[in-house]
């Protein structure tokens, strides 16, 4: 069965001499793993298709379990996103648990309006001093739609809300009140918590419009 697809390429492994494995995210967030017959080889037209990060449509051709990558085309290569090498490394971050927690079949519909919308607004040719920390809003973004997000608004263990300090417990991956924390647990500072809690529901846009001084936006990179 040959069908169409638009997807995002997340990552392009050699396999023998002139085949190669794609991973994408399909624009229904589902994984696609696809067989790409002699597109390895030297003279491939379609291996310069399917760099990460490129937005791609095409066909596929399914059988015996398999799906074969049949024909692709770029629909936007993110250029100038690509010509910044800590940008890449940092929305490597975000392929990389794209293709280890995403399975085949069981899609994610929310992601790949995020992802594209991620990258088209860091590709804009005058691009917002705002959209610095767009990498790490749709990180938040993800983790939420994962089910990997803790609660900044409550304490993990008595759930009382945070209201005054928050304590990170980065073993457990959640925060805690004064009286239940540890002491291994990092004092964070819950101008942060309300700016995490903002990030998982406002928009891509509305995000955008957060202005941060160049201390807070690397503050909050590293949290």
């Amino acid at each position: 069965m040959i069908k169409n697809f638009s997807a995002i390429i997340l990552r392009t492994r050699d396999w023998g001499e002139k085949d190669l494995l794609v991973c994408a995210l399909s624009e229904d967030g589902e994984r696609l793993d696809l067989i790409a017959k002699g597109a390895g080889g030297p003279r491939s037209k379609r291996r310069s298709h399917l760099e990460s990060m490129n937005a791609v449509r095409g066909t596929i051709y399914e059988s015996k379990g398999r799906a074969y990558l049949q024909t692709v085309q770029t629909e936007n290569s993110f250029l100038r996103v690509k010509q910044e090498p800590c940008l890449v490394f940092r929305l490597a971050v975000f392929v990389e648990i794209l293709e280890k927690t995403l399975r085949p079949e069981h899609a994610h519909p929310e992601i790949y309006p995020l992802f594209l919308e991620t990258l088209e607004s860091l590709n804009e040719k005058n691009r917002r001093a705002s959209s610095a920390i767009l990498v790490e809003v749709a990180l938040v973004k993800l983790a939420h739609i994962l089910g990997y997000l803790p609660s900044f608004k409550n304490c993990a263990h008595c759930h009382e809300g945070l209201t005054k300090t928050a304590h990170w417990d980065h073993e457990a991956g959640t925060l805690a009140c004064a009286n239940c924390r540890k002491a291994s647990h990092r004092s964070f500072p819950i101008k942060y918590c309300k700016a995490f809690e903002f990030f998982r529901h406002a928009s891509t846009e509305d995000c955008r419009k957060v202005e941060l001084q160049t201390e807070e936006a690397t503050a909050l990179r590293e949290w």
